[in-house]
């Protein structure tokens, strides 16, 4: 049975247009590029990311609910935890190949702004964001380019205190309900996909890709 479950395997990643990776170059190359890429972000975020929210937010219920003078949140340990979770692959876009790497954010907390009501507690969101970074090299030239993050799975917000202790019991204007898209979850949400397409991320790993040549065995087609 193995031979035929090899085979199936093997042609079930033709037919996504897929293949696992077999060179240690390109293995080599992906976790140089990732470990690098935290270092960037960390280097690049030492006093954490600060993020815009709205001067008002939608509860669980709909209503619209204040933020006042504080409509800023901080992100921290962007960096900290970004790591590779399994085995790379190649694949085609626009008759070009790339490359792309199954990767997780862990510890990405997000320090809400504290109003006097809150009793002196300090809100955190937890965030953990799954997916692939993407790289491939359009032009031919001697780096690979960052093509996007994709995300694979839905991304987690668990709420804390600034002792990570999950509190089941927060302010109605920190709403995490799926769906409504100015409720708190809806705003990090987006600017969340704002930093891996438009924002640091993109930046970061631009930036450590300019300084690594492509791996000897990775062609354009």
């Amino acid at each position: 049975m193995r031979p035929i479950s090899f085979l199936y395997i093997i042609a079930m990643y033709r037919i996504m247009g897929v293949s696992p990776l077999r060179s240690f170059s390109e293995e080599d190359f992906i976790d140089k590029v990732i470990y690098r890429t935290q270092q960037e972000l960390n280097r690049r975020l030492q006093r954490g990311l600060v993020i815009y929210l709205r001067p008002n937010l939608l509860s669980d219920d709909g209503k619209s609910i204040s933020l006042g003078e504080t409509a800023f949140a901080k992100a921290l340990g962007i960096g900290y935890k970004f790591r590779r979770t399994g085995e790379c692959s190649t694949g085609q876009e626009h008759k070009k190949k790339t490359l792309q790497c199954p990767v997780r954010f862990n510890c990405f907390r997000i320090v809400l702004p504290q109003l006097p009501e809150d009793g002196g507690t300090q809100h955190v969101v937890r965030v953990t964001v799954v997916g692939e970074v993407v790289l491939w090299n359009p032009t031919g030239g001697p780096f690979l380019s960052y093509r996007r993050f994709k995300k694979t799975a839905e991304t987690t917000y668990t709420m804390t205190n600034s002792n990570g202790i999950h509190v089941t019991s927060y302010p109605a204007r920190y709403s995490l309900l799926k769906g409504p898209l100015l409720n708190l979850r809806g705003i990090l949400e987006s600017r969340i996909n704002a930093f891996f397409d438009d924002e640091t991320f993109r930046d970061a790993i631009s930036a450590v890709l300019r300084a690594l040549n492509k791996p000897e065995d990775f062609s354009s087609q």
